[in-house]
C-alpha cells in the first residue's frame, strides 16, 4: 500500500518502512490505523446494537436479528476499551403486569354506602352482636355451629325488589330480562310482585346499579331475626306463620305482591316466604371459619350461592330464620328473588 509523507510529500511503499525514507518522519501507521479501526468497529457495533430490536420486531428479520446481536456483541468485546467510554445504558422499562379482577382474586367488594336518594324504601339497622345459626340439636347440619357475629350498621330494603323496579334496570341495559314459565313481566299486572327468575349475577348488577349490594348471609339473618333468637321473627309457633308469610299452606304455589303480610320487628316484609332471596355468599356446608366481624364467604367453596327465607311453594320449615338453601347462581327459578343492602355512612 503506497503512502504519501505528510511532511515532505514523498511517495513510498508502507511495507518498506514505518518512516519516510526522505525526511525520516514517522508515519505512526499502526497507531493511526488501530485507532481508525477501533472507531469504525465501535460505530458498526453501535449501529447493529441499536437496530437489534427493530430486526426482532418482524418475523422476517428475527433470525437475522439474532445473528446481528451476536455479531454486535463480538464487536463490542473487541473494542471494549473504547466502547466502555462511549456506551450509555438505556433504562430498563418496568415490567407491565395486569392486575387481577375482584372475581379472579376471589374477592367481593365491601357493601357500598347507599346513595342518599336511594335510601327511601330502606331500613337502617344498628348492627351489633347476634348469634347466627341454630342451637345444637336443632335445625339442619349446615346451620351449625351456632356462632357469634358482629355487624356494622347497614341499610336493607324494606321489601323484595319488585318487577317494576327491576324492569327499569333492564331498560337501562344493565340487567337481563327474566324469561321463562312463571316469570313475572312488567305490563302484565305484576308490577308490585317480587322480581323472580333473576339469576345471581343480574341481582348483583341491579343492586350495584342502585349504589347498593346484595346483603351478606350474616346481614340477611340479622335482619330477618328482627332482634329475636326464636325459630321465626314472631316466635316459635309455626301456626302463626300465615300472618307473616306466603308459603305452601296459603300461597297457591305462586308468589304474591310484596308487603301484603305483616312485617317483622324491624319493619321488613316477606323475610319469611314468598320468594327465596339471594345473598352475596358462596354456600358452604357449615359455618366453620365465619366467626368475627362482618363475615362474608367470598371465596368460592362450592358451585352454589346461598338463598334465604323460603318461598310460596315451600313448607313452614323452609321459612325458619336460620334455614339455608343453596342454588346454582345461573339458575332461573320462579321462586327466587332478592333485596339489596348498603353500608351506613
Amino acid at each position: 500500500m503506497n503512502r504519501v509523507c505528510p511532511s515532505c510529500g514523498y511517495n513510498r511503499n508502507s511495507a518498506v518502512s514505518a518512516s519516510c525514507q526522505r525526511c525520516g518522519k514517522s508515519f505512526r501507521t499502526s497507531a493511526s490505523f488501530g485507532f481508525t479501526m477501533a472507531v469504525l468497529l465501535l460505530v458498526a457495533g453501535t449501529a447493529l446494537y441499536c437496530s437489534r430490536n427493530l430486526y426482532k420486531k418482524t418475523s422476517f428479520f428475527r433470525g437475522f436479528g439474532e445473528k446481528a446481536t451476536g455479531f454486535s456483541t463480538h464487536l463490542r468485546d473487541r473494542v471494549s476499551g473504547v466502547a466502555a467510554r462511549f456506551k450509555k445504558s438505556a433504562p430498563v422499562p418496568a415490567r407491565k403486569t395486569d392486575a387481577l379482577s375482584p372475581v379472579q382474586n376471589n374477592a367481593v367488594p365491601a357493601v357500598p354506602a347507599a346513595v342518599p336518594h336511594e335510601l327511601s324504601g330502606m331500613v337502617l339497622l344498628k348492627g351489633g352482636k347476634f348469634m347466627m345459626g341454630s342451637p345444637a340439636n336443632s335445625g339442619e347440619s349446615d346451620e351449625h355451629p351456632q356462632h357469634e357475629v358482629r355487624l356494622d350498621p347497614f341499610y336493607i330494603d324494606k321489601n323484595d325488589v319488585t318487577v317494576a323496579e327491576y324492569a327499569a334496570c333492564v331498560k337501562a341495559g344493565v340487567c337481563h330480562e327474566a324469561q321463562g314459565q312463571g316469570c313475572f313481566s312488567e305490563g302484565d299486572g305484576f308490577e308490585k310482585y317480587p322480581a323472580n327468575c333473576v339469576v345471581w349475577d343480574d341481582a348483583s348488577k341491579y343492586c350495584s346499579w342502585k349504589g347498593k349490594a346484595l346483603p351478606t348471609e350474616a346481614q340477611w339473618e340479622y335482619a330477618a331475626r328482627g332482634g329475636t333468637e326464636t325459630t321465626y321473627s314472631f316466635g316459635n309457633d309455626a301456626s302463626q306463620l300465615g300472618a307473616y308469610a306466603w308459603y305452601d299452606r296459603n300461597a297457591d304455589d305462586k308468589p304474591h305482591p310484596v308487603g301484603t303480610k305483616k312485617p317483622n320487628p324491624y319493619g321488613l316484609y316477606d323475610m319469611h316466604g314468598n320468594v327465596w332471596q339471594w345473598t352475596a355468599d358462596w354456600y358452604s356446608y357449615n359455618y366453620h371459619g365465619l366467626d368475627g366481624t362482618n363475615p362474608l364467604r367470598s371465596k368460592k367453596t362450592s358451585r352454589y350461592k346461598v338463598l334465604r327465607g323460603g318461598s310460596a311453594v315451600e313448607d313452614a320449615d323452609a321459612a325458619r330464620t336460620a334455614n339455608r338453601f343453596r342454588q346454582d347462581p345461573q339458575k332461573q327459578d320462579k321462586t327466587t328473588g332478592f333485596r339489596c343492602a348498603a353500608a351506613a355512612r
